[in-house]
């Protein structure tokens, strides 16, 4: 029979403790942290450039004459 699994912590017949510890993907953990960070930096970039306290532009005028493309309108 294999042992715990890991990540467990038993009790030994003599009163220790035993613990068992998963070993760390380092690389997850680096990927993980790269994309964090590079979420942040974006967002950072994205709000700092960013113009909340300009006013909204004008909607474009309407066409008055649509002669030459009338018939394409209708």
């Amino acid at each position: 029979m294999p042992g715990p699994p890991m990540g467990t912590i038993m009790m030994a017949d003599d009163g220790s403790v035993l613990v068992t510890l998963r070993r760390l993907n380092w690389a997850i953990v680096v990927v993980t942290a790269t994309l964090v960070i590079l979420a942040a930096m974006f967002l950072a970039v994205l709000v700092s450039t960013a113009h909340f306290h300009d006013a909204a532009p004008p909607p474009p005028a309407p066409m008055g004459n649509c002669q030459p493309f009338c018939s394409a309108a209708h």
